[in-house]
């Protein structure tokens, strides 16, 4: 298996409705990429979860569309926190790497 790494922002993270802002989270905080097959909006959907399961937002369509079937095909992908943006008055967004663990 190919060995990448991307970079790239987490979308709806304005609509999550997570226990916490957004801002509590730091970087290099280890997030979790979930499949959602069964996602009536998009069967490539991948949401993004913290360590407590609060879902934060999802993959892009795009980068989802590409992702999706390298993980339903067995890649394993870890998420880090690279970038909190924004801020209480515009409102906050996410950056995340996205590296797959080997090529094994």
């Amino acid at each position: 298996m190919e060995k990448f790494s991307i970079v790239t922002k987490v979308v709806g993270v304005q609509y999550s409705m997570c226990d916490y802002d957004i801002h509590d989270l730091n970087p290099g905080d280890r997030l979790f990429l979930i499949r959602e097959p069964d996602n009536t909006v998009d069967p490539n959907a991948i949401a993004v979860k913290d360590s407590k399961d609060n879902k934060l937002g999802y993959i892009s369509r795009p980068l989802a569309e590409r992702l999706a079937p390298k993980i339903d095909s067995g890649y394993i992908l870890v998420a880090i926190v690279k970038n909190i943006t924004g801020n209480e008055k515009i409102g906050f967004g996410l950056d995340i790497q996205i590296n797959s663990t080997s090529d094994t």
